[in-house]
């Protein structure tokens, strides 16, 4: 028998296929994006039209003006035929970059198209209305129809004024899934907290560069998994930081850039999974009472409010940990059922005085339960920066820690603020250098510190002591190619400057079992 041939018997697949009802090819062309629906329009003659009544449209408007009246256009075209032939349209998804010229026009057309959307079956509308190119961003008023469709899933509203007159007409919108307002003049708290309570399945919140409100209250939103908050109130003309006041159960991630942050008193977050903080005030008390059982990353980007209290953590389920800060934290956690990664980032003018290290020791202390995997210090020098303290403990098993990584304005300096570091923590590797000529100046200093000899100087007592336990220091560069750290030489390193850029470290090797002995109270002195 002869085989078929493989362009035949696809031909005659593709053949079977199209010979299928036509509600059935809407139907595969429901799970295709908007562009590759159309694309089938050249398959046959009996695919060129599917993909104008498919159930779903997805329609994007251009970003260039010169072509919103065309796109404008295809819009009314495409729902005029979708009503002329009794079509239903299940989803309709719409997004327009809007110049302030076309807007009276669109209010129109979304006043006709909305209520012919709904007469069509609409279940999901998504809806994303963007002002572009006015000489102050919020000059244009929401349309209140945008609040009217009791099938609208998902909102995106960029760039408008969000005052008492677009809410006017709101419904409630039962079936809203996500609220996206972004670069929007919020006109006050009550207009906020109209669409919050007239929306309670919101599920995802974001509301990012927003202005106006001053408190965003969220805790009646009892279906909110994820939130997200950006830049809010941080225009010339709003220095005040706006309040979150988040509650219920359910939700999941928080994410916060810039506010204060409200929690209540005792509250369990019981799905709180991932909790991000940057430049957020907190109430220490309140934080610290509260209970995160599915909490597995907490991230904490110079956020204030603690600097004086400790944060107690109560996180059992704990995976990582980072702080990025201008100043070092009291914080502890609950003992973590599983194993669990910290990171921390400190950017200080006291790095040099011997308090700063016994705070530092604290934390790294109190994440001893952690691995450890970096501690990056970013040291600030003042000439004034002359410190003399009374004490300093060495702790009798001073912490490990994967890799530390320093940086301060005057090479100088990183002498004593190795032997601070030393004195608390033992480091798998330093730093993490790109071999450009300015890391290569910080490099060769580091170099010459681990391998001179006895000098004399004033730190030498306890350079001497790290010296000594310290079994073994060697350059190590990162391979690409392989994805892992190769030895090298420190005198190969000046080659690598002209060749690409490549990332090096140095590689500590300590004694085990080594006793420490005592020493004289630490006491920074710098000129």
């Amino acid at each position: 028998m002869k085989k078929a041939n493989r362009e035949d018997v696809g031909s005659n697949s593709m053949d079977m296929i199209s010979e299928l009802p036509k509600h059935i090819l809407q139907r595969i062309l429901y799970f295709l994006s908007q562009k590759d629906a159309v694309r089938t329009s050249v398959l046959s003659k009996s695919w060129r039209n599917i993909w104008c009544t498919r159930p779903n449209l997805d329609l994007r408007g251009p970003y260039l003006s010169r072509n919103i009246k065309e796109f404008l256009t295809l819009v009314e075209n495409t729902l005029q035929r979708y009503c002329d032939q009794r079509l239903s349209l299940e989803e309709f998804h719409l997004s327009i970059w809007l110049k302030k010229i076309w807007y009276h026009e669109l209010v129109s057309l979304l006043e006709k198209w909305i209520p012919r959307l709904t007469n069509m079956g609409m279940k999901e509308f998504r809806l994303s209305i963007c002002s572009k190119g006015n000489p102050r961003l919020f000059d244009l008023d929401l349309p209140p129809v945008v609040f009217e469709p009791e099938s609208l899933q998902h909102l995106h509203v960029y760039g408008f004024k969000l005052d008492r007159k677009a809410i006017e007409r709101i419904v409630l919108l039962k079936n809203l899934r996500s609220l996206h307002l972004e670069k929007v003049d919020i006109e006050d708290d009550e207009v906020f907290q109209k669409i919050i309570s007239n929306g309670p399945s919101i599920e995802t919140m974001r509301i990012e560069n927003c202005e106006g409100s001053r408190n965003i209250n969220v805790g009646n939103l009892r279906r909110l998994k994820d939130f997200h908050s950006s830049g809010f109130n941080l225009g010339e003309a709003n220095r005040e930081r706006c309040s979150f006041e988040i509650s219920h159960q359910s939700i999941e991630t928080i994410f916060i850039t810039h506010g204060n942050l409200l929690f209540h008193k005792g509250a369990e977050f019981r799905f709180l999974d991932d909790l991000r903080l940057r430049g957020v005030r907190l109430l220490p008390d309140n934080l610290s009472s509260c209970k995160f059982p599915s909490l597995k990353r907490l991230f904490l980007d110079h956020c204030d409010g603690f600097e004086v209290i400790e944060l107690f953590i109560d996180a059992p389920k704990i995976k990582s940990f980072e702080y990025r800060g201008g100043f070092v934290p009291s914080i502890t956690f609950a003992t973590a059922l599983n194993e669990w990664d910290s990171h921390i980032y400190v950017r200080s003018t006291n790095a040099s005085s011997s308090w700063w290290f016994i705070k530092l020791n604290e934390l790294l202390m109190s994440l001893s339960q952690s691995n450890i995997r970096s501690l990056a210090i970013r040291y600030i020098y003042h000439p004034w920066n002359i410190v003399h303290e009374p004490q300093f403990v060495i702790p009798d098993k001073p912490v490990v820690v994967e890799s530390v990584k320093l940086k301060c304005d005057d090479s100088t300096l990183f002498s004593p603020l190795l032997n601070g570091v030393f004195r608390i923590c033992r480091p798998r590797n330093i730093s993490d250098f790109v071999i450009v000529e300015w890391d290569m100046d910080v490099i060769e200093c580091l170099w010459k510190i681990f391998m001179e000899r006895e000098s004399g100087d004033k730190d030498e007592s306890f350079r001497g002591f790290w010296k000594r336990e310290l079994e073994e220091v060697s350059m190590e560069i990162y391979d690409d190619n392989r994805k892992e750290w190769s030895p090298t030489h420190f005198s190969e390193l000046r080659y690598y400057v002209q060749v690409k850029l490549i990332r090096a470290r140095f590689a500590l090797k300590w004694r085990e079992n080594f006793n420490l002995p005592d020493f004289e109270p630490l006491h920074y002195s710098i000129n």
